[in-house]
């Protein structure tokens, strides 16, 4: 029953995981680029959130309308004044390491302007048990989590699948230099998936932060176990970074129940590895073929 209940208790926590994971597949099919600051997007849209609840005194939900058009326009800006500007022979390296440049920038200007008095207490989402299973009760705000990742992951899934936006998303992402010479805007496109970013991101950190006191280097854990679920799901799948989320947030709830939290990395990492042995792709990642 203890494994049980601790296995319960962790798909909240992989369910956090996995739409992390899911933010950081979209992005990265959208414009090529695995966002390793997400975590820090995630963290400065709970603080906006925060800020706006308290100096305006807007309600909840409004509060986190007004944080969403901030992270987006944020999401457009960082497209265009971080990752647009290319140095000539920079090599593809060079969106990957702006983005490490970008979360440690982020984390300091919070600590700078915010960070005086943290760790904060964040408004609570919502309360109580929605459902008891006699020694085991899932509470509601794993039901929100889930609805949430449902709604996320299945409106994006069906933007990329069945409209004429996502087949340019995806023929960006796959090769941009021909969808540029094709007429493509595809500043235009990267932006708008940089402004979508940031507000899942703004989602998923208001989500950390209601369960847990705000702090700027909340979601610095979160985003390691996010990047195990995106690579054990595979990089290119949005299904399996939600699925990879998913098995490494239970994985490491009964880790962490059974043995000790200090064990949860060295469990996880060790299944992740035995895994990416026999399938280098992740678990739904497609192979990638070279034409020798």
């Amino acid at each position: 029953m203890l494994i049980f209940s601790a296995a319960i208790s962790g798909i909240q926590l992989g369910l956090v995981y996995g739409l992390l994971g899911f933010a950081i597949v979209l992005l990265f099919r959208s414009t090529g680029v695995p966002n390793f600051a997400q975590g820090a997007m995630a963290t400065f849209g709970a603080f906006v959130v925060l800020k706006v609840f308290l100096a305006a005194g807007l309600p909840l939900p409004l509060s986190l309308a007004a944080a969403a058009v901030c992270c987006a326009v944020g999401g457009v800006l960082v497209h265009f004044v971080v990752m647009r500007p290319l140095s000539e022979g920079a090599g593809p390296l060079s969106p990957m390491i702006r983005t490490l440049g970008l979360s440690l920038l982020v984390t300091a200007l919070l600590d700078a302007v915010w960070g005086a008095g943290a760790p904060f207490r964040f408004p609570t989402i919502i309360d109580g048990a929605a459902l008891d299973l006699g020694q085991v009760a899932i509470t509601n705000q794993t039901v929100v989590t889930l609805v949430l990742t449902i709604v996320v992951a299945g409106g994006c899934a069906l933007v990329f699948r069945y409209t004429d936006l996502g087949l340019i998303f995806r023929a960006v992402s796959e090769n941009p230099q021909t969808a540029r010479l094709l007429g493509l805007r595809t500043d235009l496109l990267a932006g708008f998936a940089w402004a979508v970013a940031g507000v899942v991101s703004l989602l998923i950190g208001s989500l950390v932060a209601s369960t847990a006191l705000l702090s700027t280097d909340m979601m610095s854990a979160y985003l390691l176990f996010a990047f195990a679920g995106v690579v054990l799901g595979g990089m290119d799948s949005m299904v399996g970074a939600l699925l990879g989320g998913l098995i490494i947030g239970v994985i490491a709830n009964v880790v962490v129940v059974t043995l000790s939290p200090d064990w949860a990395a060295l469990v996880v990492f060790l299944v992740l590895i035995a895994v990416l042995a026999f399938r280098p792709s992740g678990l739904f990642g497609k192979p990638n073929a070279v034409r020798l």
